[in-house]
């Protein structure tokens, strides 16, 4: 069995980690609202990803009729 102080201590970092993760979160949050141009990133490799499915007979109709 853990000891009360060592259960308090437990409780006491995994809240501090809670804590970070959740102000961490928010920031992020913040940083994309600001800049909306960072939700979407069209990169050389997402565009080569979408030549690749579209080379695929059956996916041709599907997706490269939407591009």
């Amino acid at each position: 069995m853990i000891s009360e102080s060592g259960q308090a201590t437990i409780v006491a970092v995994l809240s501090i980690l809670a804590i970070i993760d959740i102000i961490g979160n928010s920031l992020v949050c913040v940083v994309i609202t600001r800049n909306p141009d960072m939700r979407y990133v069209d990169t050389k490799l997402s565009k080569d990803r979408k030549d690749d499915i579209c080379m695929s007979p059956a996916s041709v109709i599907k997706h490269c009729s939407t591009i």
